[in-house]
This record gives C-alpha cells, structure tokens and sequence, in this order.
C-alpha cells in the first residue's frame, strides 16, 4: 500500500490524498486552497493525470471547501471512479462547490468548472459503519466531530494493511460526539492543523465574548465571518445563549436554517445537545438574506463567508473597515491574498476598524492528538496532515521523543505504508 500526497500537507488546505494496493486504489477528499493574487484565484490539488483516471473510487469526508470544492474536476478526469459521501453531506457539497465558483467569480477570474459540472455530480451515499469493498479492498467509516456529516475513512487491503485517515476532526463539538477511531492502524493520516498548542472550547468562547464586550461597550459593531454550516452553528448557539439579552444579535438566515438540518438527524448527535437544540430561541435573533445595512448601533453579526470574500460577511466588512471601533472577529485559519488575511495584517484599503482572529476549536490540539494516538497498538506510522510547516516540525519532534514515528509529507510526496 502506497500513500501518495496531491495536497494538504505541509500546508493548510487543498485536501487530496491517493491511496494505492494491489487491485484498486481510493482518493480522499479533493480540496482547494484559498490563495488570492493578481494572477490566481485559488490552489487546485497536484494530480497524476494517469493516475487519477484509474481511481476506482473518490471518499469525500466533509463538505469544506479545502475538502471538497474541486470535486466537479474529479468527475471529469477520474471516469472510472464512484463519489461517496455521507447522506446529509452530499447537498452540502453540491452548495460548497458552487459557493467556490461564486468566491472565484467575485475575484473576477473563472473557475475550472461551471454550475453544469456540479449539477452533474453523481455521489453515492455512504453511511457511518458500513463496510464498502472497493477493488479488493475494504473501506470503513465513522463520525469524527468535526462536522454533521463528516467522516473517518479506514482503508484495509487484501494484506490487511490498515491507513487511518482521520480527515479534520475534533473531540471538543458542541453538538456532535467524540470520534472513536479504529483501534489498529499501520499508518494514521491525521489532521494536525494545532500544531503542539492545547487550549479548549471554553477558553475560546471566553476570548470570543470579552472581544465583543468591549465592541459593545463602544455602540459598536462585532462581526463574524463564519462557514456556512460547522462552526457557525456552533457559535450561534453559544452566543444567543451567553450574551446579555438586549445585545441584538443578527443572523445570516441560512446559519439558523442549518440548525434545522441538526436537528433533524438525532442519531447523529451527542448527549445533551438535542436539548442545546431545543433551547434555542429563534426570537433571540434577527435573520437577514443577501447584503445587511450596517447596524446603527452596537450588534453582534453571524454571517457567511468564513475568509470575508463574498457574500454577506465580505459585503458588511467592506462597510465596517473605513470606521474605527467596529471589529470582525474571524474564527478559521485566513488563506494567502484573502480579505481576512489582509484585514488581519492591517492592509484592507482604508481600513481603521479592528481584526481579530479566536479560533473556535475545530481541530484537535496537541492533547487531543496525542489521546489519539494512546489508542492505537501498535504504533503506526503516523503522517501529519492539515498543518503548516511551522506549526509541523515542532509537533513532530515532540512525537518522535514521545517514541512514535512521525512524517511530515509534503505535495508530490508518496510513502509507502509499512
């Protein structure tokens, strides 16, 4: 078995991993990367061209851009290949691959594929716990909390040589349950986006509320670009149920509509969080469709793109920028040239408002990593994915000196697994 890397490592973003056996090979997930210059819009994962036309099957873990956005490609060059996805992913993907070709167009450059090829998609639904054999070998998924929906993917060949791949996960979901990985590995593929840090999903949400109390303290305004659907309904519940009522909170419509989509899969959820659902107020909120008038006062605003490039977020940040005392509070790692990133660094056009990043926990810090890893007999190769070279080399060390033995891959790489 062979592990070759088209993306998502060594960097963050463009998610693209070839698994190859004896008898069939599988791709998982087939990300972009946000990177925005002058002469590109976006990173595309590196493929074989050869090699991707003989996939024999295409695993989609989660419907995030850097997972999913370039999947109307795949169908075109990989003819031999079935798409799968879990069932509450699969409109999710169709919507996050047609919001990418809005992001591309909104840069004023055309993406590699149009609102045809995603119409086009045929996936398959693929449920949590059924094994699927794939050109002889087989394939096992499972919940791993990052989003509803989103997937491990084990993959065992006719050797019983077995690669993990965790995809982005976390144990620390308000809503969904730990996820509980295979026990036996030759190699783990794992998402190590935190690097050696450890913090927690209440230390996050108190840096959260005290940079929106002192925004509100201003009668100013404090927005967050967030995804569409993950962490967005996440922290639309802790806000509406830890700020101070008479703070109005205002809600991109589509956010509290994937609410709905929470609650209509229970069995999917943790323990306790059907009645976090329950609880939740929808008079608590104020919803908005499209563009969103500046607030006249102080307010709390949710809306969709995580990175500000288009849509609502990037719509009401431009109409904040210019005036000092607002703040846009982003929550996810920014991609090169985004406006996220450039607000950030202080270089928006004009811009005297305030930008500030709080990651909420999506991601598994180094504790939850290494919890991870404790499970496993015995110790796999371990690859990290997901994670910038900075936050990787240090987090490798401490592995390596904890007895494991850890790689960091590279795009163009390909290992084998022992």
């Amino acid at each position: 078995m062979e592990l070759r890397v088209w993306g998502g490592a060594g960097e963050q973003g463009r998610a693209c991993f070839l698994v190859r056996w004896d008898g069939g090979s599988c791709l998982l997930d087939c990300g972009v990367k946000r990177v925005f210059d002058a002469s590109s819009a976006g990173e595309y994962p590196v493929w074989d061209p050869e090699m991707l036309a003989e996939v024999d099957a295409v695993v989609v873990t989660h419907a995030h851009e850097d997972h999913a956005a370039a999947l109307p490609m795949v169908e075109r060059l990989a003819p031999r290949a079935t798409l799968f996805a879990h069932p509450v992913m699969i409109p999710e993907i169709r919507a996050c691959a047609r919001a990418w070709i809005s992001a591309v167009r909104h840069h004023g450059m055309e993406p590699p594929f149009g609102e045809g090829d995603v119409a086009d998609l045929r996936i398959q639904p693929w449920s949590y716990g059924a094994p699927m054999k794939v050109g002889g070998a087989t394939l096992t998924c499972g919940p791993n909390g990052h989003m509803l929906g989103s997937m491990w993917v084990q993959i065992e060949d006719a050797n019983e040589k077995r690669l993990v791949f965790t995809s982005d996960w976390t144990s620390q979901s308000l809503l969904l349950p730990s996820p509980s990985f295979p026990t036996r590995a030759d190699a783990l593929l794992t998402d190590a986006a935190y690097g050696v840090h450890s913090f927690s999903q209440d230390q996050s949400l108190t840096m959260i509320l005290d940079l929106i109390a002192d925004t509100i303290a201003c009668d100013s305004v404090a927005l967050l670009p967030v995804p569409r659907v993950g962490r967005s309904q996440e922290l639309l519940l802790a806000l509406s149920t830890e700020l101070h009522r008479s703070v109005p909170l205002l809600v991109e419509a589509s956010i509290v509509e994937g609410l709905g989509r929470f609650a209509e899969h229970p069995e999917l959820l943790r323990e306790g969080a059907a009645a976090r659902l329950d609880a939740f107020d929808p008079a608590r909120v104020t919803l908005f469709r499209g563009d969103i008038d500046k607030p006249s006062g102080a307010a709390v605003v949710l809306a969709s793109d995580g990175m500000a490039m288009r849509g609502p977020a990037r719509l009401l940040a431009e109409k904040l920028a210019p005036e000092p005392g607002h703040l846009v509070l982003f929550v996810s790692n920014q991609g090169k040239g985004t406006v996220g990133a450039r607000m950030l660094a202080g270089t928006w056009p004009g811009q005297r408002a305030s930008a500030e990043r709080v990651l909420w926990k999506s991601h598994p810090d180094f504790e939850e990593l290494s919890a991870s890893l404790r499970t496993l007999h015995p110790r796999p190769l371990v690859v990290l994915a997901n994670v910038e070279p900075d936050l990787a080399r240090p987090l490798a060390l401490t592995l390596t000196e904890s007895g494991h033995v850890v790689v960091v891959p590279y795009v163009g790489d390909c290992l084998a697994i022992p």
